[in-house]
């Protein structure tokens, strides 16, 4: 090892006492900055070369343990996939959020107060709404003369059946769930029949 080291070393200024010499010779011209990177390039050769070659000789696998870098890469790599996938998971859960907020916001306009909204988007990335249910808990009526909303009595007709025991109660008809997907699909461009409305 001490050889080749001193090998090494008689090498490299060698090669700087070439370099310097013809650095000296060479005239004052345009080729003389491409005369330089050469030499630059013949030194770092000489010094490099001679360190390929010792390894060459060697196992290289003795010094380097590539299977600890293959796992450590593979690591840092799956971690990535991972912190993409949680923010990814995180833009959808907001961006959900804000689409149920908005629906809550227009239907209020409408005279109709949500309690439950669920959005489905699709997973492909393209965000398209795929499914809306509301669950619509009380319907106000707007006085168009003075601006003012009024909540009106939410019990319709209870129907009781003797036989079965069955009660109805509902806040909404058929033709208020027409008129809020008719709304949802003209606002948020999606089918009728992928709006649910209870």
């Amino acid at each position: 090892m001490v050889n080749w080291f001193n090998t090494w070393s008689k090498g490299i200024v060698g090669a700087v006492i070439i370099a310097t010499l013809m650095e000296m010779i060479i005239p004052n011209n345009n080729s003389k900055k491409y005369i330089k990177i050469l030499l630059g390039i013949f030194i770092v050769y000489t010094i490099i070369s001679p360190i390929i070659d010792f390894f060459s000789k060697e196992n290289i696998n003795e010094y380097i343990d590539f299977d600890k870098y293959i796992e450590t890469s593979s690591n840092t790599i799956s971690d990535e996939k991972k912190e993409v996938n949680s923010n990814y998971n995180a833009v959808q859960n907001i961006y959900i959020k804000e689409i149920q907020n908005d629906i809550r916001a227009k239907l209020k306009t409408k005279g109709y107060i949500a309690d439950e909204i669920n959005v489905q988007i699709s997973e492909d990335g393209s965000y398209n709404i795929e499914l809306i249910k509301i669950n619509i808990s009380e319907k106000s009526e707007t006085n168009n003369e003075n601006n003012v909303r009024s909540i009106i009595d939410n019990i319709k007709a209870v129907v009781i059946n003797i036989e079965g025991g069955n009660e109805q109660n509902q806040i909404i008809d058929d033709n208020d769930k027409r008129i809020i997907k008719q709304y949802l699909n003209s606002q948020y461009n999606v089918g009728e029949e992928k709006i649910q409305v209870s």
